[in-house]
């Protein structure tokens, strides 16, 4: 039984140490153009989780908007190429106050907080999303002060 575990997890990290090592490649390849590096980490991100479909998001501080997709419905796809403000109560803002990541098991109680949420409603109806992952992808920051500023 440990042998089997152990298997597992050598398998797992041996799965992500590839994808990393694409994705580094990519990134070699195409200094200055992010496009192709966003969607190798999509790619490699659905691989790893066994996703069917998804995006990469970017946010400016007042909207998302697609930087990558990975089999997305074509009409969700349209509906949130313009990019789009996340509603009060959905798992973006979770990220946005820095939790490391945001996971809803069951998309409908997302519906049942955000009745009003155009893209929530989109996104279940359009996409059929019943469950959810957010990860955001962190650059490094600046120091901190013990104060909170930067230096």
């Amino acid at each position: 039984m440990e042998n089997a575990r152990l298997l597992t997890e050598t398998r797992e990290a041996l799965e992500q140490q590839t994808a990393t090592a694409e994705v580094l490649q990519v990134i070699n390849s195409s200094p200055g153009d992010l496009a192709p590096v966003f969607s190798a980490i999509l790619e490699k991100a659905h691989t790893l989780c066994g996703a069917e479909f998804g995006g990469l998001l970017i946010y400016d501080g007042e909207a998302l908007r697609p930087a990558a997709q990975h089999n997305m419905p074509p009409r969700f796809t349209e509906l949130i190429a313009p990019g789009f403000r996340p509603g009060p109560h959905s798992l973006f803002t979770r990220l946005e106050r820095g939790e490391h990541f945001a996971h809803i098991d069951d998309f409908q109680t997302v519906m049942a907080q955000n009745p009003d949420d155009a893209i929530a409603r989109a996104a279940a109806d359009i996409a059929g999303i019943r469950t959810q992952l957010l990860v955001p992808l962190q650059g490094q920051q600046a120091p901190r002060h013990h104060n909170g500023q930067s230096p």
